[in-house]
């Protein structure tokens, strides 16, 4: 018998509406969608727990619907979270990082709700099953799916990209149950278009079309792979930033910047924040944002199949190929970031437990015996390595010599390779 105090998890939806005497604020809740209508869905950061601040991004969403002539016939919906008794949402971004073999192994185990959280079960049943079969359960044809699953389009941050991926997850899960074939559930996943904003999940496995947004500055989120672990050693040991880059597919699907700017680098600054405050890569990420939630609405009311990436995110020619300019650049980068990893591998590695060590020391939860290890390889490191702070010539005269800096952006150069980042 289940333990009474044990809360479940559990999901509730959200719609933005227009705004009256009765309803100042512009919000009801929902129980369900009808399948046929083009939704705008969101999947917010992990204080979304009240009707207010997942209503704060459905506005954003109405004025740049409302700014593009738009907002007639589309749903502008959010999830609101409670995590229940069982969930840490910290510990189950955790275990989802830890089923792609990213970050540290949790020793501890999970509970049921963590592995399978009921609220994610409940954002299946109002959003998803519906477009995969009819009132009695039978599955639908793989046309009809599919037609019904574009009709959807997700944005995702922070805590929502874990959500994003659960939900993937369970809805592969219940395609199988229903009978659907391998080849027919890829082709239906990949009518689902997810916009990652910062979203702290496994980049570059998704089976949907997620395109992620991340800012190199950003303190929050943490994938613990080699890739970010790199960036953040190049950025505080040898004071580098790699320029605005693509990469595309496994590799992220990710539109990576240095900083956005002098604004929040991680929350949610809405879809057209003071652009005096942004710098340049700021203003073209945001820019592809607002195009790739404008394309896929279009793509959703027009029965249009979803293009590639570039397709998506950009409109105009020039903005195509900015974008594949943003592509090679990230090609490039990342086998000159895999060679200097492959050959730095340890300093990286220890460097990056110790950053993790220090964050805990000021958090509510204490650094593991690898992490204090780890932490104080790094200090040993540190002591027998030359300056590199402050000194790129030092590494350069290493026998690996694996960076120059630019004379004009201190970027990354002269670097290939064969090893895996993810």
């Amino acid at each position: 018998m289940e333990n009474p105090d044990i809360q479940h998890s559990f999901a509730m939806l959200g719609e933005r509406i227009e705004k009256t005497a009765e309803n100042p604020y512009g919000w009801i809740r929902q129980t369900a969608v009808n399948p046929e209508d083009t939704v705008c869905l969101v999947l917010g950061g992990q204080s979304t727990t009240t009707d207010s601040s997942v209503n704060h991004y459905c506005s954003e969403i109405e004025k740049l619907l409302n700014d593009n002539g738009l907002r007639q016939n589309v749903r502008i919906m959010g999830i609101i979270n409670n995590y229940g008794s069982e969930l840490n949402p910290e510990t189950a971004r955790t275990e989802l990082m830890n089923e792609f073999n990213r970050g540290e192994k949790h020793t501890g185990g999970f509970n049921a709700e963590t592995i399978n959280p009921q609220y994610i079960e409940d954002i299946y049943d109002m959003m998803i099953k519906p477009r995969l079969c009819d009132e009695n359960g039978t599955k639908l044809s793989t046309d009809e799916a599919c037609r019904r699953m574009r009709k959807l389009n997700i944005y995702a941050h922070c805590h929502g990209g874990y959500t994003a991926m659960k939900l993937e997850r369970l809805t592969l899960k219940k395609m199988e149950e229903l009978g659907y074939l391998p080849d027919e559930r890829e082709k239906i996943e990949k009518n689902l278009l997810v916009l990652g904003y910062a979203p702290f999940c496994p980049l570059g496995s998704s089976k949907s079309t997620m395109i992620s947004f991340a800012s190199g500055e950003d303190k929050v989120v943490s994938h613990n792979n080699l890739f970010e672990n790199t960036l953040k050693y190049l950025k505080d040991k040898l004071h580098k930033k790699l320029p605005m880059s693509f990469f595309a597919g496994k590799k992220g699907n990710l539109f990576y910047v240095s900083s956005l700017g002098n604004v929040d680098q991680h929350e949610f600054n809405g879809f057209s924040p003071d652009e005096k405050l942004l710098n340049g890569d700021g203003k073209m990420m945001m820019k592809m944002i607002r195009t790739t939630i404008i394309n896929g609405v279009k793509s959703s009311l027009g029965n249009i199949p979803l293009g590639e990436t570039r397709d998506i995110v950009a409109c105009s020619f020039i903005d195509k190929a900015f974008v594949d300019s943003l592509q090679k650049k990230g090609e490039e980068l990342w086998e000159k970031l895999q060679e200097f990893a492959f050959k730095n591998r340890t300093e990286i590695v220890a460097y990056a437990a110790w950053r993790k060590a220090r964050e805990q020391e000021s958090s509510d939860f204490p650094a593991t015996p690898l992490q204090k290890e780890s932490g104080g390889l790094w200090q040993q490191l540190k002591s027998k390595m030359a300056d590199l702070t402050h000194s790129v010539k030092t590494i350069k005269n290493q026998e690996h010599a694996p960076v120059r800096a630019s004379e004009n952006k201190g970027e990354i150069q002269n670097i290939s390779a064969n090893q895996n980042l993810r």
